[in-house]
């Protein structure tokens, strides 16, 4: 690939967020599409300006924005000065922008935050549906949405004579999950970000990792050190210094014996062995022997990988596809896959051709909000 291009080409992983440890947007692995469902646009920036392209590279709304999200359930967060509203897909504003903060649309509500400080969840109209009471949150999974309950705060303790001796006692944050309704589910605080992933949301309690189920119970009791997402029904989790995979009944499937792994995905999981990375099958058979300096969940049929410094893309036989030629890399989602290069980046589709409207170029430093 002509690398010149990335010098004029353009598209945080992780949400805006207001939080601490907020989940990123979750990249579902390939599933057959509706005929319904509408094209999706990719935010790019121009001349200091967002606006957003089409799969073919066409320019579809036209570069205004002072930053953009991605569109989800037809709306997508854009900043306009120094405020966040919502955009339709047609670029027009439906709701106004007023927002310290914006996350994209979820379950049919979107989080946003003022400037107070306070937080809740709006509908299409701009209404809100849970009043901004929260002090922190993300996008729903289903019916429920990760909060965060309880501030973190350091206090100087006070010695036996009364005096304020050096030390500091430090309260923890203290999170949990909220229905639609905005009405506590469970009785689980997770002194870490809890997300769910699949009808399983990963909590830490008391310094370990467990599961809770749509009911913000515990199912899994929290006995891990690390704990990933639900994917194709198993997890990774790290049992004391090693990686191995549970079911959703917390039963160990796959016994931990990797140095690190990902959760399943594409009917493969990427594990490191002796300092390199592999992939593995739901049984645990090896299927691509240790090679990569490092590697990722694979979504679309292929997973991120890097030799040396450079990142590239293989497909479940661990074929490299698309040779490592890249700085930083985002999973594929429906076929387009954020890449860069240097200090710029863009879109590639999964033969690794660059996205352009009519040879037209994107500049921009930063990968787009949310994707």
């Amino acid at each position: 690939m002509n690398r010149s291009f990335f010098l004029l080409v353009a598209g945080l992983s992780l949400f805006f967020a207001a939080c601490s440890r907020s989940p990123q947007p979750e990249a579902k692995p390939a599933q057959a599409e509706e005929k319904s469902t509408p094209p999706r646009f990719y935010p790019v920036q121009q001349g200091g300006k967002w606006g957003y392209l089409e799969a073919s590279g066409k320019m579809v709304i036209a570069p205004q924005f002072d930053s953009a999200g991605p569109f989800r359930e037809e709306l997508a967060a854009v900043k306009v000065g120094k405020k966040w509203g919502f955009i339709d897909r047609s670029g027009k504003l439906r709701i106004e922008p007023q927002y310290q903060t914006a996350f994209s649309f979820s379950g049919g509500l979107g989080f946003v935050m003022k400037e107070t400080g306070k937080a809740g969840f709006i509908d299409r109209t701009g209404a809100y549906v849970i009043e901004p009471k929260l002090l922190g949150g993300s996008s729903f999974q289903g019916e429920l949405v990760a909060v965060q309950l309880r501030e973190r705060k350091i206090e100087q303790a006070i010695g036996g004579g009364g005096y304020v001796g050096p030390e500091e006692l430090v309260q923890s944050a203290k999170y949990g999950f909220i229905n639609k309704q905005g009405r506590p589910v469970g009785s689980v605080q997770s002194d870490e970000w809890p997300w769910f992933r699949n009808g399983m949301g990963a909590v830490n309690v008391g310094g370990k990792w467990g599961y809770v189920d749509r009911t913000g119970n515990l199912v899994i009791p929290a006995q891990f050190e690390e704990a990933e997402g639900f994917y194709e029904e198993l997890a990774a989790v790290r049992a004391g210094t090693l990686w191995g995979f549970v079911d959703r009944s917390g039963k160990m499937v796959i016994a931990p014996r990797y140095e690190r792994a990902e959760s399943l995905s594409c009917g493969i999981a990427a594990v490191r062995t002796g300092g390199k990375w592999g992939f593995i099958d739901r049984a645990g058979t090896e299927k691509v022997p240790p090679q990569f300096d490092e590697a990722r969940l694979c979504f679309d049929g292929m997973a991120a990988v890097r030799l040396g410094k450079k990142w590239g893309f293989v497909d479940r036989t661990g074929k490299l596809v698309i040779e490592p030629q890249f700085d930083e890399v985002a999973v594929f989602q429906k076929g387009i896959a954020w890449v860069r290069l240097g200090t710029s980046g863009g879109y590639i589709d999964s033969k690794g051709v660059l996205l352009a409207d009519a040879g037209r170029r994107y500049v921009t430093s930063r990968p787009p909000m949310g994707y």
